[in-house]
């Protein structure tokens, strides 16, 4: 464990200021003072030497509060990400828990938040009827916006935003919404062979946050999915002048378009064929290099929609995506925002071989700079069973790749100033 004296000579000798914020892997050297203790201007950039944090959700609403503490007993490491969410659901939208926040702070975890999720199929966890992202747009939730940001602004330290998790994800089917108003899901769009010339944000109000949007060839489920998280970004940095935010890519999934096109039977002369394309396609959602501090992805070694695919296809699906990511933003970090490994299928040797070749394969990118393990266990509601448990196989192999690799994968986040959360302790180096 590192002893708190070097954490100070880290802060007053080797501080590095990063352009990881938009994606640098090596942060530019600069002089930080020790008596800087501030955080409110402050963003989590990836490790400065290289390497990927460790991560692990907590299901503390689903009475499971020892996620993290399990995982990382498992792997005996710590995590540096994430905690409990620290968002309450009420009657009409969510507010931030900065208890939750600071809990996990003191701990030497960041936490991660969110807006009001881009979709009208969340409108019943966000408790708004009629949600749509062209609301969103018109200003007409800003009140409680604002009222999150003024509790953001409580806790004050840096966190992780998203603007909605894996819109593309199994089961996902409405993006940021189609139709004229944005309230029609995907399969209107299909069954109207609609859905690319509906959504037009030039009449918003911030209308230069969309000038390159409305595109009668892109998917308006995913120009509105960018378009809210564009207005996510402009409200919290410019409005409110918050500039702890680190925003990521929202979690696209590990799923490729041909994928979703060959189960529809789509072909060039299919009426659907550029809806489905550009809807699942990743370079025509990526919100662009100023909106976005991290791109975040979703990848589960594990089966799609009952299909269990071997170890090497699934592999093949990550790898493609990181190619389509870094054509289109090279220079940014990257976070497997959710992860996990087998099935409850799967039998133990096969999940221990899952994360053995996975967690091998994540080596092999750089430009992957960390990762949160997604924690449901609960088999009896669904098949997966992503929690790694100490002294186990799975576990064991886990561990195996970590010690193994011991200066690869880090407990404590690095924020743009070259300082390390100063109330974590890396372990295992």
């Amino acid at each position: 464990m590192k002893k708190a004296v070097f954490i100070l000579v880290l802060i007053v000798y080797a501080a590095v200021l990063t352009a990881c914020i938009s994606g640098s892997n090596e942060p530019a050297s600069t002089a930080v003072s020790p008596t800087a203790t501030g955080y409110k201007s402050l963003k989590i950039v990836p490790p400065p030497a290289g390497g990927m944090y460790l991560g692990q959700h907590e299901w503390r609403q689903w009475e499971s509060p020892d996620d993290i503490e399990t995982f990382e007993t498992a792997v005996g490491r710590k995590v540096a990400l994430f905690s409990a969410l620290p968002m309450a659901y009420e009657d009409d939208g969510f507010s931030f828990q900065p208890e939750i926040a600071e809990e996990a702070w003191q701990k030497g975890r960041v936490v991660q938040v969110h807006g009001l999720g881009a979709s009208p199929m969340e409108a019943s966890e966000n408790k708004i009827n009629g949600f749509t992202v062209d609301n969103l747009l018109k200003g007409e939730y800003d009140d409680k916006i604002h009222q999150l940001a003024l509790q953001f602004k409580q806790f004050g330290k840096p966190m992780f935003f998203f603007t909605t998790r894996e819109p593309n994800g199994i089961g996902q089917d409405w993006f940021g919404g189609f139709g004229v108003n944005g309230d029609k899901d995907l399969q209107w769009a299909l069954d109207n062979h609609k859905g690319l010339a509906e959504f037009d944000p030039s009449g918003f109000p911030n209308a230069q946050l969309y000038s390159d949007l409305g595109d009668p060839q892109v998917s308006d489920g995913v120009e509105r999915l960018k378009a809210a998280h564009r207005y996510y970004y402009d409200f919290f940095t410019r409005r409110e002048k918050i500039g702890f935010l680190t925003f990521d890519g929202m979690g696209w999934a590990t799923i490729l378009w041909q994928d979703i096109a060959n189960g529809m039977e789509l072909n060039p002369g299919d009426p659907n064929y550029q809806l489905v394309k550009t809807t699942f396609g990743y370079e025509y959602f990526y919100p662009g290099d100023e909106y976005v501090d991290w791109v975040s992805i979703t990848w589960y070694m594990a089966e799609y929609e009952g299909v269990k695919l071997s170890n090497e296809e699934l592999l093949q699906k990550l790898r493609t995506l990181l190619d389509a990511i870094n054509n289109i933003a090279p220079e940014k970090p990257i976070i497997i925002i959710e992860m996990g490994f087998g099935t409850a299928d799967d039998t133990q040797d096969e999940i221990v071989q899952k994360v053995t070749v996975g967690l091998s394969e994540l080596i092999k990118h750089p430009q992957l700079k960390a990762f949160a393990m997604w924690s449901q266990s609960s088999p009896e509601v669904d098949p997966f069973n992503f929690l790694i448990r100490p002294n186990t196989p799975e576990g064991n192999a886990f561990k195996r790749v970590i010690d193994d690799n011991p200066t690869y994968f880090h407990s404590c986040v690095y924020f743009s100033d070259g300082r390390q959360m100063p109330t974590c302790a890396e372990e295992g180096e």
